[in-house]
């Protein structure tokens, strides 16, 4: 990335951050990675765009940009490979483990059978493409994001009725593409972030929109809770991560340390780790209970495109173009 370009976003970080919110300078570059890789699996079919780990953290799946689906073991052994139309830009896994979808970039959302590897619904949002998909904690709904087939319709998030595969509910707001969708760990609030800069809460009962968070200079590439509700991350085309208080919508901390734009998030499942990814071809490990760095991966050969924690703190990244699924274990302490 250029100087002006670095200026540029600085300005920006600057610019946004309110009073009282802290702003998390770069890593030193001796700060140690606390991780180290375990596996790594080349994805053959095309770009490596999507991983998830399945509720019990046994599985692995993957998704590339020729729509092969693969699941494997928590090792890196092939298990099975499925085959959609399209590529498979984000995935997600029902609460028991028992359906996996899939956001497609021909439009559609599938799910499938993860025990026998069939496919159950075929979802039509009416979008262009879809950008990311996510079950409620009760694996009743399931939310898809993405961008409409009407330009600044706004109707890009949709809530799904996963026992008869009928389109629920929509909610309208964004002025551009969701890029980003998430549940809170209550099932009672969805996180969206978009194009337009902007995260929103949304109120699941009454289908309202609660809040608008704003700050961001650039897209809002992904967010994600804690897994106590209490935090909400969100990452951007500005370069930084921030975290927002999810009671009161209040900036928390802004994290600062990628050089290029940030496309990716994961909370580890005790919520003591944050890892984002992105354009540097870097991922960033952060303390978000003390908005510290705790440490910087460095693989991938491009954009890191998606990332997911497993059981005992695994950590998979993907790493687009490269076609290269790294798996990150902690390094035993002597």
């Amino acid at each position: 990335m250029n100087a002006p370009r670095l200026l540029c976003l600085a300005a920006l970080l600057l610019a946004a951050v309110p009073a009282g919110a802290t702003i998390l300078s770069p890593a030193p570059p001796a700060l140690a990675a606390p991780m180290r890789v375990s596996a790594q699996l080349t994805l053959n079919g095309g770009a490596a765009q999507a991983v998830t780990f399945s509720p019990r953290g046994d599985l692995l799946a993957t998704g590339d940009g020729s729509g092969a689906l693969g699941l494997w073991t928590r090792g890196g052994r092939p298990v099975a490979t499925m085959q959609q139309p399209g590529g498979i830009s984000a995935l997600a896994f029902s609460p028991d483990g028992r359906w996996l979808a899939t956001a497609g970039t021909d439009g559609r959302v599938r799910v499938w059978n993860v025990l026998t590897r069939s496919l159950r619904w075929t979802l039509n949002p009416e979008t262009f493409f879809v950008t990311s998909v996510a079950f409620s904690p009760d694996g009743r709904t399931l939310a898809s994001a993405g961008g409409d087939t009407v330009p600044g319709s706004g109707d890009s998030i949709k809530l799904w009725n996963l026992a008869s595969g009928r389109l629920q509910s929509s909610l309208p707001g964004h002025g551009d593409v969701v890029t980003s969708v998430a549940f809170d760990p209550g099932g009672t609030r969805l996180a969206s972030g978009s194009r337009d800069r902007t995260v929103r809460l949304w109120n699941l009962r009454s289908l309202t929109q609660e809040r608008v968070l704003t700050g961001h200079g650039d897209y809002v590439s992904a967010v994600a809770f804690s897994p106590d509700g209490q935090t909400l991350a969100s990452a951007s085309w500005d370069a930084s991560v921030r975290l927002w208080d999810t009671a009161s919508g209040r900036l928390r901390a802004a994290l600062q340390g990628h050089t290029a734009p940030v496309t990716s998030l994961a909370f580890s499942r005790s919520g003591a780790q944050l890892a984002s990814g992105g354009q540097d071809r870097t991922v960033r490990l952060w303390n978000p209970v003390q908005a510290t760095a705790a440490g910087v991966l460095d693989l991938h050969r491009d954009t890191v495109t998606a990332l997911a924690f497993g059981s005992q703190g695994l950590l998979a990244s993907s790493g687009g173009g490269d076609r290269l699924v790294a798996l990150w274990g902690a390094v035993p302490r002597p």
